[in-house]
This record gives structure tokens, C-alpha cells and sequence, in this order.
């Protein structure tokens, strides 16, 4: 009988021995979860922080690039340097507090003190990471636009330099014409070849200008059918002179322009064939013989024939277009 009534007793002891470790157990199980939670959200919020601090180096890194890029863009462009100012000491400015930023996020991880301010100090990464990614896309926008500018004044200053290169070219090449013509330009007219000097020595031996020569009047200067042709082709006008007081013309030229150095080259093997004498005379040819002249010099070439002719007259007219 005392052993049934002591059985309760151990029941109710043992029953509350195992709550006991039962409550324990729970409560040691409870506090490794905590722990184990704890130190998994920080490994988590570490891994987070490590990446955005990757990103934001790098973001920081493209930053200074685009800052040392807008200053050469202003130096290189001066006329908007002025302009430009503010933008580029407004990136100056970020480029600093992306300094600082920058050392703030080399601090040691275990320097950090719980999750939740390893949170906060990611959130304030993640706002530096944006305003640098924002500044750096504003200077991004102006280094388009000054390389625009840049790209629009070098094509401005190369089209000027092509100018300036072609009007230098047409400058040699009108001096390089002048130095083969001389010191005058090549006549258009009989007012042109009779120049007024010309004209009062003209006038000295008797002699003035009239209307101009008769049509037709090429054919008679040489017996060679091309030579013919080219002074027909080349025909600019004719002129003709009178002995003051006499009637009817004296003396007719004619005046062909834009030879070609073979077609000159030609004619005047025509004229030394048709037995013309031919030597030097201002830079040219001068072939003549009774009655007959022609000068010819680069593309000019000046026919003459006269019954009654001033002493000295293809001399006369060459030396008042060169000079010589």
C-alpha cells in the first residue's frame, strides 16, 4: 500500500523534471535562432553593403572620368571656357564629396555596430551612389554637347582653312598668270589694245583707230587650213587703223585668245614654214614679213596685215600689255 501511494508523488515530479527540460530546451533552441537569424541578416546586410560599395566605386570611378573629361572639353574650348565655368566647379564640388564618400565606404566592416545600422549606413551609400550616378549623367549630357561643339568649330575652322587654302591657290596662280603675261592684262577689245598711250604714239606718225576689221579676214593671214581654223575658233575681235585724213583702213588685226600651247605651238611652226622670220619679243614670238606680223604669246595671239603700217607697231602693242 505505501508503494502505490508514493507512485503519484514520483509521477508528479518526473512529469515536472521533464517540463523543465522541455522548457529549457525550447528556450536554448529559441535563443540559437535568434542568434543564428541575427548573424545570418548580418552576412546578408554585409554581402548587400559590399556590393553597393563595388557599384559605387565604380559609379565614383566613371564620375571622375566624366569631370577630367568636361575640363579638357573647356580648355579645348575656349570661347564657351566662360560658359562652362559653373558647370565645371559644380563638378568640382561633387567630385569632393564623392571623395569623402569615398573613404567613408573603406571603413572596416566589423567597425559597424548591429544590422540596423549597418542598414542605415547602406541607405546613406545608396543615396551617394545616386547623386553621384546623377551628377555624373548631367556631365555626361555636357560632354556631348561641348564634343558637339567642339566637333561643329572644327569643321567650321577646317572649311575656313580650305578657303583660305583655295583663295591662296587662285592668289599664286593669277600672280604665276601675271608673272607669264606680265605687268597687264590680256585685251578684250580694240579699246583695250589701243590703250591711250598706245594711241597718242599711234596718233604721232598719223595714224587713228577705226570701227574694226573687215569679216572674213582670218583667211587671208596664212595659207595653212588648221592655223586658219584655230585663229577662227579662237577669234575674239579685230581691230583696224587709217592714216588720218585718208580714207579706207590702213592696217587690220586680229586678235585670238585661249590657245592651247600645241595650237600655238603650230601656228608658229606654220609661220617659220611660210618663210616668216620669227624671234623673241616680250616674253613671246613675233614672226613678220612684208606686210604680214603676228605675236603670240601663252594664249594670245595677234595677227596683222597692212598696206600702210606705224614703224614699230607689233613692238609697240606688245610692250604696253607686259611691260617689256
Amino acid at each position: 500500500m505505501r508503494v502505490n501511494r508514493e507512485n503519484p508523488r514520483s509521477r508528479k515530479r518526473l512529469l515536472l523534471i521533464v517540463s523543465l527540460i522541455v522548457v529549457v530546451v525550447a528556450c536554448a533552441v529559441a535563443v540559437t535562432l535568434v542568434v543564428l537569424n541575427g548573424q545570418r541578416e548580418r552576412e546578408e546586410t554585409r554581402a548587400e553593403y559590399q556590393t553597393s560599395v563595388s557599384a559605387y566605386r565604380a559609379a565614383w570611378e566613371n564620375f571622375q572620368g566624366d569631370v577630367e573629361a568636361l575640363g579638357s572639353l573647356v580648355e579645348a574650348t575656349p570661347e564657351s571656357a566662360v560658359a562652362e565655368a559653373a558647370q565645371l566647379e559644380a563638378a568640382r564640388e561633387a567630385l569632393g564629396k564623392a571623395e569623402q564618400l569615398e573613404e567613408r565606404s573603406m571603413r572596416d566592416m566589423d567597425s559597424l555596430g548591429d544590422a540596423e545600422q549597418m542598414r542605415e549606413e547602406l541607405r546613406s551609400l545608396h543615396e551617394a551612389r545616386e547623386a553621384v550616378d546623377a551628377a555624373a549623367a548631367r556631365l555626361r549630357e555636357e560632354n556631348e554637347r561641348l564634343v558637339s561643339a567642339v566637333a561643329e568649330t572644327e569643321a567650321v575652322r577646317k572649311k575656313e582653312a580650305e578657303a583660305a587654302q583655295k583663295r591662296a591657290a587662285e592668289a599664286e596662280a593669277e600672280q604665276q598668270q601675271a608673272a607669264a603675261q606680265g605687268s597687264g592684262a590680256v585685251p578684250s577689245s580694240c579699246e583695250e589694245l589701243y590703250s591711250p598711250a598706245v594711241r597718242d604714239a599711234l596718233q604721232a606718225q598719223g595714224f587713228v583707230p577705226t570701227s574694226g576689221g573687215r569679216s572674213g579676214y582670218p583667211e587671208v593671214l596664212t595659207m595653212d587650213t588648221p592655223a586658219n581654223q584655230i585663229a577662227a575658233d579662237r577669234l575674239a575681235f579685230q581691230c583696224g587703223l587709217a592714216v588720218e585724213g585718208a580714207g579706207g583702213e590702213a592696217l587690220q588685226t586680229q586678235v585670238s585668245i585661249g590657245l592651247t600651247p600645241e595650237e600655238r605651238d603650230h601656228v608658229v611652226g606654220v609661220l617659220a614654214g611660210e618663210g616668216l622670220g620669227c624671234s623673241a619679243l616680250s616674253g613671246g614670238t613675233w614672226c613678220s614679213s612684208g606686210g604680214v606680223s603676228h605675236f603670240l604669246r601663252d594664249g594670245f595671239w595677234m595677227a596683222t596685215k597692212w598696206t600702210y603700217a606705224p614703224d614699230g607697231y607689233t613692238p609697240l602693242i606688245a610692250g604696253a600689255i607686259w611691260g617689256e
